[in-house]
């Protein structure tokens, strides 16, 4: 019988957090999205003993990750100015992913002429959800 072992990781998204600064990574200027990690030993793939947590601030543009305590994030930020929305293209069956931004209306492609499994791993990762879905024939 083998047994498979190791650390997995359990990630969830917080929302918005902190004032509005550039990133050190793409040079936008969004207020950065707190990620909560938490660590597990797992046997089987079966989560047993925590590890513990940690948390990461990410660039909503580039996903660019600082690691945080928790006591440095700030107040949580009630409005995102960046709208994720998805056009799906019928015939060659792929998704583009972008965010728009509500103020100004500029636009950051996150994936382009992408697989169904490359859009939900990106939706996934980033916690994104309710998004608009725009079919398109080519």
């Amino acid at each position: 019988m083998f047994y498979f072992f190791g650390i997995h990781r359990f990630r969830k998204v917080l929302g918005s957090y902190g004032e509005a600064s550039p990133c050190p990574h793409c040079g936008n200027t969004y207020s950065a999205k707190c990620v909560r990690i938490n660590r597990w030993f797992h046997i089987n793939f079966l989560p047993l003993i925590p590890l513990g947590f940690e948390y990461h601030r990410h660039c909503p543009v580039c996903w660019y990750s600082e690691r945080v305590k928790k006591t440095e994030l700030g107040s949580k930020s009630g409005f995102d100015l960046l709208v994720p929305g998805a056009v799906y293209h019928t015939l060659s069956k792929t998704y583009d992913l972008e965010l728009k931004d509500a103020d100004t209306g500029r636009r950051f492609r996150l994936l382009s002429a992408g697989p169904k499994s490359q859009y939900k791993k990106i939706i996934k990762q980033r916690g994104y959800k309710n998004i608009e879905i725009a079919t398109q024939d080519d």
